[in-house]
């Protein structure tokens, strides 16, 4: 048996101090600068700025990669309607990813003194003062009932689904899809060109039509009416 100041018992007194020193000097590594975040990559934005998704993360200067919450991170960037899903990776010792899908806007809805774009299921993204190229705008929409923490209104609704399914075609000359009634839908190209799609049923047929009636340059037409999308016609001047 070792008595007190036996080779044994020092030898355990030693292998201790050892297990701390690993241990403290382990600890002092993992809370180093050498794991502080130096660089975060923000990929698939294009609504929003890095910028603006490196401030939603919540990410603190010179946090420390290995003390990074990845979930948290996840459910805070998904908080913002502009964002559909997000991930993020560590890449050792100092670099973090942060990957977004954006929810693609097909639409813009006048608001205010703005626009507010909408995705494919009527949903609100975000709102700006400015209007953006290549996207109708809907009217007819009761605005009383528009909100981000709402339920799109039905006009609204089948508004986006008309936008969703435009082909190029139509989708290079459309301005405006008004939805007052929506089950007598409008579609307006930028001339001012009426086309008549009636109910929300059939649409993605019905827009096929009526881009392939789309008047050519110089080509008298008054409107396009392809609420019976077998039975299209077209009103010259």
């Amino acid at each position: 048996m070792a008595t007190e100041g036996s080779p044994g018992k020092g030898r355990w007194a030693g292998w201790a101090a050892l297990w701390f020193a690993v241990g403290f000097g382990l600890y002092l590594f993992l809370h180093s600068p050498f794991f502080a975040v130096h660089e975060v990559e923000v990929r698939g934005a294009s609504l929003l700025s890095p910028q603006e998704v490196i401030a939603l993360s919540g990410i603190a200067p010179g946090e420390s990669l290995l003390r990074i919450d990845g979930e948290r991170i996840r459910r805070r960037l998904e908080e913002d309607p502009r964002i559909g899903a997000a991930r993020v990776r560590r890449i050792p010792p100092d670099r973090l990813v942060l990957e977004v899908d954006e929810r693609v806007p097909v639409a813009l809805l006048p608001y205010a003194d703005g626009f507010l774009f909408v995705d494919e299921a009527g949903r609100l993204i975000a709102a700006d003062r400015r209007s953006r190229p290549g996207l109708p705008v809907v009217t007819g929409v009761p605005l009383d009932r528009v909100g981000l923490h709402l339920p799109p209104p039905e006009h609204l609704v089948v508004a986006a689904d008309v936008a969703a399914l435009m082909p190029p075609g139509l989708r290079a000359v459309a301005a405006e899809i008004n939805a007052s009634n929506p089950d007598d839908l409008l579609l307006l190209t930028a001339d001012g060109l009426p086309i008549f799609l009636g109910e929300p049923v059939e649409l993605e047929r019905k827009l096929a039509v009526a881009e392939s009636l789309l008047p050519r340059a110089g080509e008298p037409v008054a409107a396009i009416d392809v609420r019976v999308p077998s039975v299209p016609t077209v009103r010259g001047l």
